[in-house]
């Protein structure tokens, strides 16, 4: 079971690193972390595995605006690019509740078969 979540982890690398890429030539790929969103919210990764993810998806996705910026500043950009961190973050939060509600469920699942 271990394993399996250092692979998620490491796929997960590989997606968010190959979205920064595609960004750097492709004008729309940025769009693309949006998957990485639904990624991160639904395979499985340790615990401590998943805010690493998430924190190394949004500074890709800030050093894809920095690098991608033109001389002027682009607002809606930046809209973008702040919502496509909070869609990051919602997918974190969303995959550790869901491990926390598991964890409650086979905790109270346990209390019942014991008694």
């Amino acid at each position: 079971m271990r394993t399996n979540q250092v692979v998620n982890f490491a796929l997960g690398l590989a997606l968010s690193s190959l979205i920064f890429f595609a960004e750097l030539v492709l004008p729309w790929a940025y769009l693309a972390y949006l998957t990485m969103a639904i990624y991160l919210w639904k395979v499985p990764t340790k615990s401590t595995y998943t805010p690493w993810l998430g924190a190394i998806t949004s500074i890709l996705i800030i050093a894809g605006y920095i690098i991608n910026q033109d001389i002027a500043v682009n607002q809606p950009a930046i809209v973008n690019r702040i919502l496509l961190l909070c869609f990051i973050w919602l997918g974190v939060v969303l995959q550790r509740e869901h491990k926390r509600v598991e964890s409650k469920k086979k905790r109270l699942i346990h209390e019942l078969d014991t008694s």
